[in-house]
């Protein structure tokens, strides 16, 4: 894959809030108090940034297509897995090497799937997602933080009706997904001794390592429902159970709303682009999703999140530089060992941030950082004009592209370390 110049189109719609603070190594989070009317939809820049994207129909259907193509068999594994088990655990034994789906992994639920990457990483993620190159440009110009440096991009397929206890569909949670790849701190001792560094821990980075941003494009609302939702505090106290009956939605919902302070909503609208910080002291979750028929494609809710995170350069330098997650059943060659990944996930200490340690062949990147992110910033504030956004390859890739000097991510530093002579 070739790598140059590339023409670029300006998509760059952060809000103001977000894009002002590009020397701030946090945002910083306004302490609200909304009452139950404020908070269906708030577009504040600092805690919650909502910005409907001029993106056309054809282009948001265009990757609404190709991510249902490349769900569909995880979501066929979703009805069909108790009634098939044992006939595909026979099958699996003779095709294993031509599945692309080696096992279904539904976060509480949902369908959901990605991959971690660096910055030299990035040019891969549309071949990672199966997506044509320059396909996710113009969702990268808008949604990127050009101040992270590493990133964790899931696709999530959520069907309708689904809600667990307290009125949710997905639990609240605090997106820092990447901090798994380190221990928390010096008492740490899960896994085999060589599973994490010695020297750096979760302890020692900003806020234990959340992410600075997330952006999350709905690509389709769904039956309805959904709703991001931004909450105060810990879990709350009580007995939901003895309050509410297990089918009664509306009755957790409100149960929780008493006992969980909320500070923002978001309601899922296609092309709709919501930005949130993952700061610790706040969680986000998705509220249960309106019933709806489940042969009927547009009853599920479809959207793309990117995780952004800002590290110190020790970090990202132990970080895979590309990484498919399960459940897909294959990764890059010149990134990943296949094979290593697979055996180590169905042995004894399948923690996934450890077998992709085990199994990348190239860590952190080789992108000059700084000289990426004022490639970026310069891109952007020249720009005039909002252009069709299914053309180009954008100022995110390219910038990239520009600061990777040449080099073919991790096949370039993959075949360097061949050549280099044993120390033995």
């Amino acid at each position: 894959m070739l790598f140059g110049l590339f023409a670029f189109h300006c998509v760059w719609i952060l809000p103001a809030a977000l894009a002002d603070n590009k020397q701030d190594y946090r945002l910083r989070l306004p302490d609200l108090n909304l009452s139950r009317s404020d908070v269906v939809t708030v577009e504040d820049g600092r805690l919650v940034g909502v910005v409907d994207v001029a993106f056309s129909e054809s282009y948001l259907q265009k990757l609404i297509d190709s991510l249902w193509n490349t769900s569909a068999p995880m979501l066929q594994n979703t009805s069909d897995e108790e009634d098939e088990e044992n006939e595909e655990n026979e099958e699996n034994e003779e095709n294993e090497e031509n599945e692309e789906i080696e096992e279904l992994d539904r976060f509480e639920g949902s369908i959901a799937w990605g991959c971690l990457f660096t910055l030299e990483g990035f040019p891969l993620v549309e071949e990672a997602l199966r997506f044509a190159q320059g396909d996710l440009s113009p969702y990268f110009d808008a949604a990127v933080d050009p101040e992270a440096n590493a990133f964790f991009m899931n696709v999530v397929i959520t069907p309708p009706g689904l809600s667990f206890e307290g009125g949710w569909s997905v639990i609240p949670h605090i997106d820092a997904t990447l901090a798994s790849n380190w221990a928390s701190d010096e008492n740490d001792t899960r896994g085999s001794s060589e599973r994490f560094s010695k020297k750096l821990y979760v302890k020692d980075l900003h806020d234990e390592g959340a992410a600075r941003v997330v952006a999350m494009l709905y690509l389709q609302e769904g039956s309805g429902g959904g709703e991001l939702v931004v909450v105060r505090g810990k879990d709350p106290k009580g007995n939901i159970s003895k309050d509410c009956a297990a089918d009664d939605v509306e009755c957790q919902v409100r149960w929780t709303l008493k006992r969980r302070p909320v500070i923002a909503r978001v309601r899922p609208e296609k092309g709709r682009l919501a930005y949130f910080n993952a700061d610790s002291k706040y969680s986000h979750g998705i509220r249960p999703t309106w019933r709806g028929p489940l042969e009927e494609r547009s009853s599920f809710r479809i959207s793309l999140v990117l995780e952004q995170f800002k590290y110190p350069a020790e970090y990202v330098a132990t970080l895979p530089t590309m990484i498919l997650g399960q459940p897909l059943n294959r990764q890059f060659d010149d990134c990943v060992d296949l094979a290593t990944y697979k055996e180590c996930m169905a042995g004894d200490d399948p923690a996934s941030a450890w077998c992709e340690q085990k199994a990348a062949h190239v860590f952190g990147s080789a992108v000059d950082e700084e000289g990426y992110r004022q490639c970026v910033y310069r891109r952007r504030e020249s720009c005039a004009s909002l252009n069709e956004p299914e053309k180009g390859a954008g100022i995110v890739q390219s910038c990239i592209a520009e600061h990777l000097h040449g080099l073919t991510p991790c096949r370039s530093r993959k075949e360097a370390q061949q050549t280099q002579p044993s120390s033995v």
